[in-house]
């Protein structure tokens, strides 16, 4: 008897559980100038305050208070400080980003960067490119991402500024890991990693090794990645940073998931959850909600996954962070799509892409068309699922995403192999693990699903071959999941081997 053969699928997963410190820079406040008449510099005390007040707020998630704040304060400052002024314009746009509100954000960063130029001020010249690159890169706008930070690295360098520089490169080095480039990525925080400890920054230290846990973890690397969470997490409990500890945990619990480990990962997860909760950071706390969602969607927990989504998409909405709300649509929408309630899955999927659009998330939405491809394909709408997935692919192309381009290949390639046109999934499977050779994890379910197209050919010492091959890529990276999955296809293929044998012996043409 034949068995049921499970297929591995990459898709570009919902998740929002790798946080990297993203190492924008809140400005602080310069002393006041005694130049100032006594009018003035009793408003600029007002202001100042005002100025610190938003940066408390925006520390626990105020998002909303923190821009009251900060758009009080330069108010004042226009009267006469264009140092604060540029600081408050500079906060307003980190604020703007973090809530996904992209446009605004640049608005913000652009006229500080002016400001800062005007006045000679360097430093905040740098502070301004490096959270102009990141707006860019939440954008998916990777090339002017890369410049910005390219420009703040120069200065940085220029003026001697050491923590500047390693902000810098670690910024580089996150998103050459979104464009799919993990060597270059290793380097750039690499190099971070080493100017944090040698100026004996505790705190970025902890950031860097987090996020060189990020890049072996986009590598199927996850023991390396284990390894530098561990150790991230380690420092942030040695210095007393809350934030930092509830960001490793939550890292730990996502590469757990990925080995298969979910209760392991649940444990994280919960432990991340609790800090987010007594140190009131709302956004932590729905990354953690969020993420507890998913480990219980892998765990076969549906109820569960789907209470623990909504309750981040409350979140998410309370504090008006889009991106957040379109990360727990398209969650919610991947648990229906399980459940095999499409339209539902097929409607949080939608809102998911609207809101990716809106705020010109381009990698966002290439992700939700990649989603919305899959439960078309599980409808059995070949040609709508087809549709979505080459727009995804579109994308990826024109935002340089070497990963979502793989993914959307890879995706393409089922589907190809559910219409019965085994030769053009080969094809796709074929380009999509040129792409992601460096993607251990990922190689691993290309080789798979090359495996099943060959099989379904009657090829099955081919189909043989890669699932062979994709056995030792499970072992290696301790995927039991991938493991158990890969021997089961071996069994099937063999069993298919011996079985033509037998045909052909019987017909006489062995």
């Amino acid at each position: 008897m034949k068995f049921k053969r499970f297929r591995l699928i990459i898709l570009l997963a919902w998740l929002g559980s790798f946080s990297p410190p993203l190492l924008f820079n809140v400005s602080t406040i310069f002393s006041a100038s005694p130049a100032l008449a006594q009018t003035l510099e009793s408003r600029k005390v007002e202001a100042d305050r005002l100025f610190n007040q938003g940066i408390g707020q925006f520390q626990v998630s105020e998002f909303r208070e923190a821009l009251q704040s900060w758009q009080k304060a330069v108010t004042i400052y226009r009267e006469g400080d264009r140092q604060g002024e540029a600081n408050s314009l500079d906060n307003l746009g980190n604020a703007y980003l973090v809530l996904g509100d992209y446009p605004k954000a640049i608005d913000f960063l652009q006229q500080s960067l002016d400001i800062a130029r005007e006045i000679g001020d360097r430093q905040g010249e740098a502070n301004s490119l490096d959270n102009l690159g990141l707006t860019y890169n939440s954008l998916g706008d990777y090339p002017k991402a890369i410049e910005n930070y390219q420009q703040s690295l120069d200065i940085a360098r220029e003026i001697g500024d050491r923590q500047g520089e390693a902000n810098s490169l670690n910024n580089l080095g996150l998103t050459y890991n979104s464009l799919g480039d993990y060597p270059k990525a290793i380097d750039f925080l690499q190099q971070s990693l080493a100017i944090k400890r040698a100026i004996g920054d505790r705190f970025g230290e902890a950031s860097s090794l987090n996020n060189l846990g990020g890049a072996y973890h986009a590598l199927g690397d996850y023991r390396k990645a284990i390894e530098n969470y561990q150790q991230s997490l380690t420092i942030a409990r040695e210095i007393g940073d809350r934030q930092g500890e509830a960001n490793s945990l939550n890292n730990l619990g996502h590469a757990y998931q990925n080995l298969g480990h979910y209760r392991k990962a649940i444990e994280n997860h919960q432990q991340s959850l609790t800090i987010a909760r007594e140190i009131g950071h709302r956004q932590y706390e729905a990354n953690s909600l969020n993420n507890l969602g998913n480990a219980y969607d892998n765990l076969g927990d549906y109820q569960k996954a789907i209470e623990y989504l909504q309750q981040s998409l409350t979140i998410t909405r309370a504090i008006g962070n889009r991106k957040g709300e379109a990360n727990s649509l398209g969650n919610l929408g991947s648990v229906y799509k399980t459940l095999g309630d499409y339209p539902k899955a097929i409607e949080y999927l939608q809102q998911s892409l609207t809101i990716a659009r809106e705020i010109g998330d381009r990698q966002g939405e290439g992700a939700s068309l990649n989603n919305l491809g899959h439960a078309y394909q599980n409808l059995g709408d070949y040609p709508k699922a087809i549709e979505y997935l080459q727009q995804s692919l579109t994308i990826a192309r024109e935002i340089g995403d070497r990963q979502g381009v793989a993914n959307s290949l890879n995706n393409l390639g089922v589907a190809y192999y559910n219409l019965g046109d085994y030769q053009k999934a080969i094809k796709n499977h074929q380009q999509s693990l040129t792409i992601a050779r460096e993607n251990r994890q990922g190689v691993a379910c290309l080789l798979c699903n090359l495996g099943n197209a060959y099989d379904n050919l009657g090829d099955y010492r081919k189909a043989i071959e890669n699932y062979q091959q994709s056995l030792t890529i499970a072992r290696d990276i301790g995927n039991r999941s991938g493991e158990a999955n890969s021997l089961n296809n071996l069994g099937n293929a063999y069993y298919s081997l011996g079985e033509s044998q037998r045909q052909l012996i019987s017909s006489g043409r062995a």
